[in-house]
């Protein structure tokens, strides 16, 4: 449930006066502002009033979102400054474009076609991995999370919320233990199971959950509730897209290596994972090869035929309803080609090499067994 908002329009907040409401949800509220120049900004107020520490955790997220700050890319939403509401929240100042979430466009329009939906998501893989760069994790990867500008009649995303998830999670584990904030349809493994070190490729599960829902309609891992999904996502395999009327075999193997438990067997960057879906919109039958782990799409022969994975029976679930959790407009940038890691050479040419010894001794034997008989002849 929502709390009351504290706050009014017209209500200064340090330089900037409120406008209108944009959203609430369980962390807070959104509300266009007016800068003390006139120009728009989007301020998220976070609401840290039933945290046992509040003073601890707005300290925290000063310094995450100082960290934050230091993502420059046009897929990002760029953070303006953040400071401390006179009730005692904190807020943070961003900046406002006029759009809609992914959410709100999923729930309005349906799913998409394979390809639409990832060309449009694709460019945020840049942004994601400018963050990976200075050592950001995002955490929390979600379409309510993603915003949709349409600029010059072409729809473009941009990601936001960097730095708070962390101290979101903070908030949760002090405030309830074992209670989660929000829902865990886009949680990696990792995450599920509480794990602490929360590396760069849980970000790269959570995208491919986004890609999962915006092209099929559905979730990854769907249940009746938040706790027996965290027991399917650390247990149980992804509904497979077969099983709900999607046909795009070859992007499914892709996702399905984003969704590996084992991080190591995940791809190994946000990079990889753009690259393999670049080689799949441009058909190149690599990609594929490049999930299982072999072949890179720049060398993939084009012959080669995609392995389709084993089926998995699904398990009569159904659908968890999300809660909305913010609103913020964004504008967007596009995507840049990046090479996939591969195997190397030697780790081929080794993987051939028994198969060879084999057909050495099965020669030696032939010729030794052709001069016996000879000889007794």
């Amino acid at each position: 449930m929502v709390a009351p908002s504290r706050y009014a329009e017209a209500q200064q907040i340090d330089q900037y006066r409120l406008v209108r409401a944009l959203g609430a949800g369980s962390m807070g509220e959104v509300w266009l502002a007016s800068s003390g120049d006139g120009s728009p900004a989007a301020l998220k107020i976070i609401n840290v009033s039933a945290a046992p520490d509040p003073m601890t955790l707005t300290a925290r997220l000063g310094r995450e979102l100082q960290a934050a700050r230091s993502i420059d890319h046009e897929t990002v939403i760029r953070m303006f400054g953040h400071g401390v509401t006179p009730p005692g929240d904190p807020y943070i100042a961003m900046e406002f474009v006029d759009g809609v979430t992914l959410e709100d466009l999923i729930e309005k329009h349906g799913p998409m076609p394979a390809r639409d939906a990832v060309e449009l998501l694709l460019p945020l893989c840049d942004g994601i991995a400018a963050a990976h760069g200075e050592g950001i994790v995002h955490r929390d990867i979600k379409p309510e999370n993603i915003l949709i500008e349409n600029r010059n009649g072409r729809r473009f995303p941009k990601l936001l919320d960097f730095g708070i998830a962390k101290v979101a999670e903070a908030q949760a584990q002090l405030t309830i233990e074992g209670t989660l904030l929000g829902t865990p349809h886009y949680m990696s493994a990792e995450q599920a199971k509480g794990e602490r070190d929360i590396d760069h490729r849980s970000d790269v599960w959570s995208f491919a959950a986004v890609i999962y829902e915006l092209v099929s309609g559905e979730t990854p891992f769907p249940a009746a509730n938040a706790n027996m999904m965290l027991v399917k996502i650390v247990a149980s395999d992804p509904v497979p897209w077969a099983d709900v009327n999607v046909d795009e075999p070859e992007l499914w193997t892709l996702l399905e290596r984003a969704f590996e438990k084992d991080r190591d067997k995940r791809w190994p960057s946000i990079e990889a994972f753009q690259a393999a879906l670049i080689a799949w919109l441009a058909g190149t039958s690599g990609a594929v090869a490049a999930a299982q782990g072999s072949t890179p799409p720049s060398q993939a022969p084009a012959e080669s035929q995609p392995v389709q994975p084993a089926p998995t029976e699904p398990e009569p679930v159904s659908r968890l309803d999300r809660g909305k959790e913010s609103l913020s407009p964004a504008r967007v940038g596009s995507a840049r080609p990046s090479q996939i890691p591969t195997a190397s050479d030697t780790d081929a040419a080794a993987s051939g090499t028994p198969w060879a010894i084999v057909a050495l001794a099965v020669v030696v034997i032939a010729a030794l067994a052709y001069a016996l008989v000879s000889a007794s002849g």
